[in-house]
């Protein structure tokens, strides 16, 4: 059986869905002492420690040491765009043959925009009445304190999980720092002493 998984070097928990335990018949049996999944607990050692994983950045490849036999781990190839279709329209059966080839089908339906949104007449005096609520601009500074301060509460004695950043191209680095500069400078944000530092990820729109 071939599968495809996430592989995570921060994660502290190894899961796998009910779906793949299925189709792999897989045997199970009820844990003794069942646990729920959160944002932070305290730390335990991945399967990468356990299983003295090598990680080969240049490959993006994982090995492992697995019943005497080196197994290694490849990304997966992205899917090719379909070419032996001819035009932008295809058949029911076309259609069908594709399903059978591939998991995910993604459909983009486009449609015109206008550049002015009309807004529905019952919804004005709605709008008029929290027009606080819905600002062009952000005004700056954070906003009150609140009567209730949230904060995570952490078992005593315990390791926090400081794991490096993500790696960023020259561009990334440099929308990340404007974004910071920017965030700083309207006091939407402040600099954190807490000895956790949160890996910034960015995502284009």
């Amino acid at each position: 059986m071939v599968c495809t998984c996430v592989i995570d070097s921060g994660s502290c928990d190894n899961l796998i869905s009910e779906k793949a335990v299925q189709k792999s018949a897989l045997n199970t049996e009820s844990y003794p002492k069942p646990y729920k999944l959160q944002w932070l607990k305290k730390w335990e050692r991945p399967w990468e420690y356990d299983r003295s994983i090598d990680y080969d950045g240049r490959s993006n490849s994982y090995s492992f040491m697995f019943g005497g036999v080196i197994i290694t781990l490849v990304p997966s190839k992205p899917k090719q765009l379909a070419t032996k279709h001819s035009g932008n329209l295809l058949t029911i059966s076309q259609f069908e043959d594709d399903l059978v080839e591939t998991d995910s089908v993604f459909v983009l339906i486009g449609k015109p925009v206008p550049e002015e949104i009309q807004i529905p007449e019952a919804m004005i005096p709605l709008l008029e009445e929290f027009s606080d609520v819905f600002p062009d601009e952000l005004p700056d500074g954070l906003p009150p304190l609140r009567d209730i301060q949230h904060h995570i509460d952490l078992e005593p004695g315990s390791p926090l999980s400081n794991r490096p950043h993500y790696r960023m191209s020259p561009r990334e680095h440099e929308e990340l720092r404007r974004q910071v500069e920017e965030l700083i400078s309207k006091a939407h944000i402040r600099e954190s002493m807490s000895p956790c530092a949160v890996p910034a990820l960015l995502n284009p729109k």
